[in-house]
């Protein structure tokens, strides 16, 4: 028996699972209660994949003998992959009362509740595991982590310098003050930082990753390619470096590259979209085109952006169904009548499709080139070539983001748009969809300035009628938000305020003889520096009074 034993250890040890679980399995048949034999059954299933298994032979272990920390640990493992995170914390916090130093199940629960947005939560069971663990430095290198999501950056940088401290070799804990400080705006100190972590660690991907966003934010595209290469090439499987490339290669028009990085979205730490379950094929050139279900991700914004390559697919499939947020539902099928359209919130029948495709997958499919984008057509335009003397001006103003991230960063207030806003030959109207009354009203008060509001328009949930006012407008004016691209997909002349670097979408920046090849009627005012809208607001101001006003 203990040559077998032995013999099984052997070939676990050498990663030959399935012989070495044959002979745990055999032992057990003469044997059941070997407490060794049965952990090594559970390793066996686990490095197999077999979770649900592992935890029956975790179970029986506990069965003969409650004070084995490893199993518990192990066991919430094998729940938290299986998805059962309340289950996994149990096991954790159990493997704890065993063993109060267990560091490995103080990280496990931390993150679980980072995943669970129990933020508190996660500092809370850290802080109680810094003064029983030996890795000081990793409890606190945690909890500046998530100091740093809640946006505490004095407390997050404290503790990573607390780590430093304990072990001045942490990289983690530069990547986290770097995280913080370039969140700060103190780009060039935060690369600086990382620099510093690429000498302790040259082979850190997530290093190389941070790396070239920081380059990317100081406007520095090429050092930021060079970066997010040398981070997929110690990592191919890491998603953010391809999905941050993409961008880059996306907003150069280099599309064959973009589209290629920018599939690996799905597998970034953002989660910013929901996969659709189904278990009909994803599309792919081979499978013909038969009956297609195209189904919607991301954002509004997203959506409203693919959806213009809608025509292109219908002229090559049978049938095309189109599944979008519910409040796109209308808009598409009044500009699609052809189209099947379904709200995401519906159950949609498989029996419907023959194969899907997620929204923003079409562009590596029909946008591999500046030759394959087909510009839309201007619609409504008012030709001002001449001064307009009869009438006031109608505009519809969009100044805020609802992006949970950078909200702060593409958004702008109708205090700095006051140069504009006080033109009297301009009636503006607010198609914000974020409640904004009390700026306005202020805004009101402060300079006897009225922005209008229609009362009848429900601006965040009736995107159709939203176009409809948009139509009779003679312009907008607005920032990176749904309201940009609702507007410019219509060709109606939209005047846009974008950021400097951080907070600028590359899909913006697609442009072939100084027009988008997305939305041909977006006129960009870009800030020259960071976070100062000056110089784009006066820019913008020459404009609308040249073409329309002088």
């Amino acid at each position: 028996m203990s040559n077998l034993k032995k013999q099984a250890v052997e070939l676990f040890n050498n990663k030959k699972y399935e012989k070495s679980l044959s002979i745990f399995l055999s032992i057990l048949k003469t044997n059941p209660k070997s407490k060794d034999v049965l952990l090594y059954t559970s390793y066996n299933y686990m490095k197999m994949g077999d979770f649900k298994t592992a935890i029956i032979y975790f179970e029986k272990i506990i069965q003969l003998d409650k004070k084995l920390p490893q199993v518990y640990y192990n066991m919430g493992v094998c729940f938290n992959i299986l998805g059962k995170k309340i289950d996994a914390i149990d096991s954790f916090k159990k493997a704890i009362s065993l063993k109060d130093n267990y560091l490995e199940s103080y990280i496990q629960i931390g993150q679980l509740f980072k995943k669970l947005s129990l933020l508190d939560e996660a500092i809370k069971i850290y802080k109680l595991a810094l003064p029983k663990v030996t890795q000081k430095d990793t409890i606190n290198v945690n909890i500046s982590e998530v100091y740093y999501l809640q946006k505490n950056y004095q407390l997050s940088i404290k503790y990573a310098e607390d780590a430093l401290n304990l072990n001045a070799k942490n990289y983690f804990a530069k990547i986290n003050i770097a995280n913080c400080l370039m969140d700060k705006g103190e780009i060039e100190k935060g690369i600086i930082e990382l620099e510093q972590a690429k000498l302790i660690n040259s082979n850190s991907s997530m290093v190389f990753n941070n790396l070239g966003y920081g380059y990317k934010l100081l406007g520095n595209e090429n050092e930021a390619i060079i970066n997010y290469k040398k981070a997929i090439e110690l990592n191919p499987k890491l998603h953010d470096a391809h999905f941050n490339l993409s961008h880059i290669q996306l907003a150069q028009n280099n599309f064959i590259d973009g589209w290629k990085n920018y599939e690996f979205r799905f597998g970034t730490q953002k989660k910013f979209t929901n996969q659709l379950k189904t278990n009909k094929p994803q599309w792919d050139t081979g499978y013909g085109y038969g009956t297609i279900l195209i189904w919607g991700e991301q954002g509004i914004g997203e959506q409203i952006l693919f959806g213009s390559i809608l025509p292109d697919v219908m002229s090559k499939f049978k049938k095309v169904i189109l599944c979008v947020e519910d409040k796109l539902v209308e808009i598409f099928q009044k500009k699609f009548n052809k189209l099947e359209v379904i709200p995401l919130s519906k159950k949609i029948d498989e029996s419907m499709f023959d194969y899907h495709l997620p929204i923003c997958s079409l562009g590596k499919f029909f946008r591999k080139d500046l030759r394959s984008f087909l510009y839309n057509k201007e619609e409504n335009q008012i030709d001002y070539n001449t001064q307009i003397s009869n009438r006031k001006l109608k505009c519809a103003v969009s100044w805020k983001s609802s992006n949970e991230n950078l909200k702060n960063i593409k958004s702008i207030s109708l205090e700095d748009l006051k140069e504009i806003l006080m033109i009297d030959k301009i009636d503006f109207y607010n198609i914000q969809y974020t409640n904004e009354d009390d700026e306005v009203e202020a805004f009101k008060k402060k300079y006897d300035i009225t922005i209008h509001k229609n009362n009848e328009l429900d601006t965040f949930n009736d995107l159709n009628d939203l176009n409809e006012f948009i139509k009779t407008c003679d312009f907008v004016i607005t920032v990176s938000n749904s309201n940009a691209h609702l507007s410019a997909s219509i060709g109606k002349t939209t005047y846009l305020l974008l950021p400097n670097t951080k907070g600028k979408f590359w899909y913006w920046e697609n442009e072939e003889n100084g027009k988008n090849i997305w939305y041909p009627s977006i006129i960009k005012f870009k800030q020259e520096t960071q976070g100062d809208w000056s110089e784009p607001i006066k820019k913008l101001k020459e404009k609308i009074i040249e073409k329309y006003l002088s």
